[in-house]
């Protein structure tokens, strides 16, 4: 429990008083919870931090100072999202708690004696609140600060508004406020944010071993009088933003940033922005401040946008649950393959050495992914490689550190550094280390006539640590297959241990650019494919999600419905490509269809679409008309050269419906709109045979018909395009939901997490 740790009181001093957070060190003794935990400001902790409080006030005659900090890792995450969702609708609740979370706050600002956070890990949201209701912060090498509510919908509703632009002044806190944007300790230190950085240690998470590393820099700090402040100096005299024209001036600029940047379809930051302005100017009435920022916070959580936000969130956090629960249960459905996994032993017993199978662009991609966290990677050619690929994997994995060393979150030595964890081979039989357990991950290329051939490379992976496994020390691979077009079943079949095979699904792995994974057949694979599969996201830092065994997961599958009804449009001539992708990013959409196919690639949107279309459309769907007209688009643009923007080393160049430069999108394919027209004519010819065909088999004889016009459609509305497409994603998610791939609220999830949809929209089935 939450309470005066005696024995850390007489360690430390008699002048100060320890408020410890014990109870978030003892739930490190759950497994299930340890990979994903991170405290919260939940009723419990409240309830337990207000009578701490009460106490520590009690005795305030006895006591010359008062240290706040966690035996966790991580200082505090935030508020209980949760329980924030299931009072969404109850505004006399929200408001109660909210005035329970400001009386402890403002009891601890209203101490007589110094106040101490000593902050580490994660300080968000409400710990970020608590940290500057204290009159001093300590902080550790390993935090990050800042207050990540308006990415929920929401405003800080425990002080933050109010307090943050008194600690660091209007100007530099209005920014923090709106982005939701977490600091580094050194930023925070620069802002004022906190007062000193010091060293951290092993010990801070346990402080039974001696004193904590901080209690020295604090003991010194105490000793020349810098915690001794009144509590009037808490507040420093702030340059700018005192005067009506300042104010005036910052409002403008912001709004129009603002503008820009969500074109009016996010409530939140403009609410923040008008209760930091007025609550600041409530220079000394603090309660009239607070009531402003009770008020805002309660219109702001009332939004369609927060709830939907919230529920995201809260179904991420429940997705990895169980993920992580599915991980260690066995499938009953299967006892042969739980037989095997438990003879076999848990996958945690030994360290995991990630074997990639490919040099293909994913392959590629997922190996830099697992060496920016410090991985050892095992880089295969599976026997298919050429030699040049070989010798050039190298070279294209530390392309791919070039944005981060851009902007400077890595150095060029740190990156060397990096790249010697990797070792580049020809094939698998390299026979595995008997201290590690080998986790390979399959990325050869995929499309419609690369089955077999993932096939024999998933064989051969699981064939070197086979035969006398146990004899030998040696632990049977676990192969996980990144595929977009085949389901486990299909990669498993022939396998020697198929309970051993995985596949997951991520929409452009190359790129790095889905926070999501799927786990595509929960039921299909046995607990020792989950565990490394659920372990291996984790590492990339990714959410796992369950899902049904289907060719592409949910994912792939809206997309392609997604990808078919514009190309629809724009093949009849409804909309324009730049028209189609420009409304839908001013709707909150992080990118449009056309964008996004040409992140992917020509060539795999052409493959993609003729694996799966059979299984997303029926023969008289209007979506099977898109499909084909699809296919012809993504041949024709291959044909005349136009592969998208990974048509050149390293992806970040190349010509697809647009024009692409390291990265980033210069403009309009100029050669479109002719090619457009091609497929436009192409596609009518095809209808007009299609229909010679029907009737000759209706009438038993040919009929000469009417050629069918190739002229383009009446523009649509800006309403209409939305309209149109809006529907495609949707009738594609509920098709999912049919077919038991996942819940809705996972649905909705995958689609904003992996696919781009406004996440403060809820997703195409929320509501």
């Amino acid at each position: 429990s939450l309470l005066l740790s005696p024995s850390l009181v007489s360690r430390l001093s008699r002048s100060l008083v320890s408020l410890m957070f014990s109870s978030f060190f003892l739930e490190l003794t759950q497994p299930l919870r340890t990979s994903h935990f991170c405290q919260v400001l939940n009723h419990e902790v409240l309830a337990q931090l207000t009578e701490a409080v009460d106490t520590v006030r009690s005795k305030a005659a006895d006591c010359e100072g008062l240290v706040i900090c966690s035996a966790h890792s991580n200082f505090m995450a935030g508020a209980d999202v949760k329980a924030q969702l299931e009072l969404a609708s109850n505004r006399e609740a929200k408001k109660q708690k909210l005035a329970e979370i400001k009386a402890v706050f403002d009891n601890i600002e209203a101490l007589p004696f110094p106040s101490v956070a000593v902050l580490c890990g994660h300080v968000l949201g409400g710990g970020l609140e608590l940290a500057m209701a204290c009159r001093h912060r300590l902080v550790d090498g390993t935090a990050s600060l800042g207050l990540p509510e308006v990415k929920l919908g929401l405003i800080p509703g425990g002080g933050g508004v109010v307090r943050l632009p008194r600690l660091i002044g209007l100007m530099q806190a209005v920014p923090l406020l709106l982005s939701g944007a977490s600091i580094s300790h050194t930023r925070a230190q620069c802002l004022g944010l906190v007062d000193d950085v010091v060293v951290s240690s092993q010990d801070d998470v346990h402080h039974s071993h001696g004193r904590p590393s901080w209690f020295a820099h604090l003991e010194l700090a105490w000793g020349a009088g810098r915690l001794r402040g009144d509590i009037g100096s808490k507040w420093p005299l702030c340059v700018l933003g005192h005067t009506w024209l300042e104010q005036a001036m910052l409002h403008y600029a912001t709004v129009r940033q603002l503008d820009v940047k969500t074109q009016r379809t996010l409530p939140a930051p403009y609410i923040c922005l008008d209760v930091a302005l007025r609550a600041w100017n409530c220079k000394n009435a603090l309660s009239a401040a607070m009531a402003l920022e009770s008020e805002g916070y309660l219109e702001a959580s009332a939004t369609l946008q927060a709830r939907a936000a919230m529920r995201l969130f809260v179904t991420a956090k429940a997705a990895m649950a169980r993920a992580d629960a599915n991980s260690q249960a066995e499938p009953a459905a299967n006892p042969t393959a739980s037989a095997r996994a438990t003879a076999d032993g848990p996958l945690d017993a030994l360290e995991p050495l990630y074997v990639v199978l490919g040099v293909t662009r994913s392959g590629v991609a997922v190996a830099q992914g697992l060496l920016f966290r410090g991985c050892d990677v095992l880089l295969c050619g599976a026997g298919l490689a050429t030699e040049e690929a070989l010798n050039t994997a190298e070279a294209r994995v530390a392309a791919l550190f070039a944005p981060q060393v851009a902007k400077k979150r890595l150095s060029a030595e740190n990156v060397a550094r990096l790249l010697t964890n990797l070792v580049v081979v020809a094939d698998t039989q390299v026979p595995y280390p008997n201290d590690r357990q080998p986790v390979v991950i399959e990325c050869l290329a995929d499309d419609s006539g690369t089955l077999e051939c993932k096939q024999q490379a998933i064989r051969a992976a699981q064939a070197v640590a086979a035969p006398d496994h146990r004899q030998h020390g040696h632990r049977p691979a676990v192969v996980l297959s990144y595929t977009r077009c085949f389901t486990t079943a299909q990669l498993a079949a022939g396998s020697p241990r198929p309970a051993d095979v995985l596949a997951i699904a991520m929409l452009n792995a190359e790129r790095n650019a889905s926070s999501v994974v799927e786990l595509v057949g929960r039921k299909s694979a046995g607990p020792r494919a989950l565990q490394a599969a659920v372990g291996l996201v984790s590492v990339l830092g990714k959410t796992p999600v369950l899902v049904g065994d289907a060719a592409g997961g949910v994912v792939h599958r809206v997309a392609l419905a997604w990808f078919a009804e514009a190309a629809l449009l724009a093949v009849e001539g409804g909309a324009s490509v730049a028209r189609i992708d420009s409304l839908l990013t001013q709707r909150g959409f992080s990118h449009g269809p056309f964008a996004a196919m040409d992140t992917l690639g020509m060539a795999t949107v052409g493959c993609l679409a003729r694996a799966i279309s059979g299984t997303v459309a029926g023969p008289t769907d209007r979506v099977c008309d898109g499909l084909s007209v699809l296919v012809a688009l993504a041949d024709e643009m291959v044909l005349r050269g136009f592969h998208g923007a990974a048509a050149m080393h390293g992806g970040n160049h190349g010509t697809g419906f647009y024009r692409w430069l390291k990265g980033k999108r210069q403009g309009a394919n100029v050669a479109l709109k002719g090619l457009l027209q091609t497929v436009r004519s192409n596609h009518a010819h095809e209808q007009h045979r299609h229909e010679g065909q029907q009737r000759a088999a209706a009438t038993g004889a040919p009929e000469p018909g009417v050629a069918l016009s190739t002229k383009r459609l009446k523009q649509l509305s800006n309403a209409d395009v939305v309209a149109c497409l809006y529907g495609a994603l949707s009738n594609a998610a509920c098709q999912c939901v049919a077919t038991g791939l996942a819940p809705p609220s996972e649905i909705d999830m995958v689609l904003c997490m992996g696919l781009g949809c406004p996440p403060l929209e809820g997703g195409p089935l929320f509501g």
